[in-house]
C-alpha cells in the first residue's frame, strides 16, 4: 500500500527541528523510525523518585 504524500515544490519548506530530524531513519518499508542513542535518551528524560 503506497501512501500519497507529495508536496508541491512551491510549498516545500525545510524544518526548523533539525536535531529531531537527524534522529529519524527509514525502515525497510519506507516508514520513519525514531532512533536515538541510549546516552541521549537517558539525558532527555528526568526521572524523579516519589
Amino acid at each position: 500500500m503506497k501512501i500519497h504524500n507529495l508536496i508541491a515544490k512551491d510549498r516545500y519548506k525545510l524544518t526548523l527541528c533539525n536535531t529531531e530530524r537527524e534522529q529519524l531513519t527509514l525502515d525497510e518499508s519506507g516508514a520513519y523510525v525514531l532512533s536515538i542513542d541510549s546516552e541521549k535518551a537517558s539525558s532527555r528524560f528526568l526521572y524523579t523518585k516519589c
